[in-house]
């Protein structure tokens, strides 16, 4: 299984140990239908939280795989460490260009793109972003839109070494 289901069950670990124990004997109960233990379970336990099929599905991959409801370790006992070397490349990547992704870096650096999220995140303090357009204008913008217009008439004044007028330019406040 894909680290997908993983991530699902420890980013959820609210669930105690005996109510992971029900999910999977009624797991067990309908033949490895997830989607029929979960209505089950939401039957028979209505006083709890109600898992997904897709939860119930990946405790059971992670107790197939692991042995334990939360693995703190790999299967064969060794803690994945990263090393340095990767780090730095990482690091310089990111500096060269900080606008390139996280699935360039990896192809590049042949690595795993979730080994390179957690590089970014845990060794560098740093978070993945997206530029986001925002189609509502914020109430500061109008000062910021005026700022940069100013600053745009003083280059271009320089430029040209003439004074443009300042009414050529037009602060709409929407």
């Amino acid at each position: 299984m894909n680290g997908a289901g993983e991530n699902r069950v420890d980013r959820r670990r609210t669930y105690t140990n005996e109510e992971l124990f029900d999910m999977i004997l009624i797991y067990g109960e309908f033949n490895r239908n997830s989607a029929k233990a979960a209505r089950q379970y939401a039957l028979r336990y209505p006083d709890r939280r109600h898992p997904t099929r897709g939860y119930i599905h990946a405790v059971a991959q992670v107790l197939r795989r692991t042995g334990s409801f939360h693995p703190t370790t790999r299967p064969n006992g060794i803690v994945r460490q990263i090393p340095p070397a990767r780090v730095d490349v990482v690091r310089q990547r990111i500096t060269e260009n900080p606008h390139t992704s996280i699935r360039t870096i990896s192809r590049d650096i042949g690595s795993n793109k979730d080994v390179v999220q957690k590089i970014i995140r845990k060794y560098l303090g740093t978070k993945p972003w997206k530029r986001r357009t925002v189609h509502k204008l914020q109430e500061d913008d109008f000062a910021r839109r005026k700022t940069f217009c100013d600053w745009i008439v003083d280059r271009v004044s320089c430029y040209l070494k003439c004074r443009i007028p300042v009414h050529v330019f037009v602060y709409i406040r929407f």
